[in-house]
């Protein structure tokens, strides 16, 4: 039997390795949709967040979406309209759904990707049913959300948020997250429209992840990219941002 041999270890993408910065694959653990339920109290409504599990609710989820954020429409997220198409990603385990429950009805939800080459796990998109707009349901989804991906074995959380919405903005900082860049997403309406909308990558590493961080001081970049340099030096440090209260929305 031929067996390949791999070159010397000790490099990585040009530069050398420091041993310690390197971790062991085979001890990090499996990512898992958690099952934790929160009760929070915005407005005085008491409201429960927990997993989506049952399959009956998908159509309840689905209606949200469709009448929430018609903007998905041609996106690579459509199928959050059909549920279908939610059971059948859920099923597959990279995607799950978190509910915001009154009274036991599903008043707003989202959808959280794991990516496991990456070992991330992304805020994907949430919705508010529009009869319950105005309540806060929001307004402690970025603390629920980082106990979350804390917990789910994850080494990083990623969302991103639209640059013409400041209060999403505020809760991905709230919860420690750090802005990493500028990005553009497509959008599409149900009416044949399409547009690029900016969007702001926000990022925050968790568990062990920091340990191994490739360090900011072996970065070689051109003159147009060594801006960038400081949103490394950001993840290294770990500067908390400072303490935004944020409105009920």
């Amino acid at each position: 039997m031929v067996v390949e041999k791999f070159p010397e270890y000790g490099k990585r993408f040009g530069h050398d390795t420091f041993s310690r910065m390197l971790g062991e694959i085979s001890e990090l653990p499996e990512i898992k949709f958690p099952d934790i339920e929160r009760v929070y109290s915005p407005k005085g409504n008491y409201l429960t967040y927990k997993k989506i599990k049952d399959p009956s609710d998908y159509e309840r989820v689905a209606e949200i979406y469709r009448r929430s954020i018609s903007e998905m429409c041609g996106t690579e997220c459509e199928w959050h309209h059909d549920p279908e198409k939610i059971e059948e990603m859920v099923k597959a385990g990279d995607w799950g759904f978190y509910g915001c429950y009154d009274k036991g009805e599903i008043i707003a939800c989202e959808s959280m990707y794991i990516n496991r080459g990456q070992r991330s796990m992304q805020w994907v998109w949430g919705a508010a049913h529009h009869d319950h707009l105005g309540r806060g349901v929001w307004a402690h989804i970025g603390e629920f959300n980082d106990e979350l991906v804390a917990k789910s074995g994850a080494l990083m959380g990623r969302v991103w948020v639209v640059t013409t919405h400041n209060k999403s903005q505020r809760t991905a900082e709230r919860a420690g997250y750090i802005p990493m860049g500028i990005d553009f997403y497509w959008l599409g309406g149900p009416d044949g429209k399409w547009y690029y909308q900016p969007i702001l990558w926000y990022g925050k590493f968790y568990n062990v992840a920091l340990e191994h961080l490739s360090s900011s001081d072996l970065m070689r970049l051109t003159e147009n990219s060594k801006q960038l340099k400081e949103i490394v030096k950001r993840f290294e440090e770990q500067k908390p941002i400072e303490e935004i209260i944020i409105p009920y929305f």
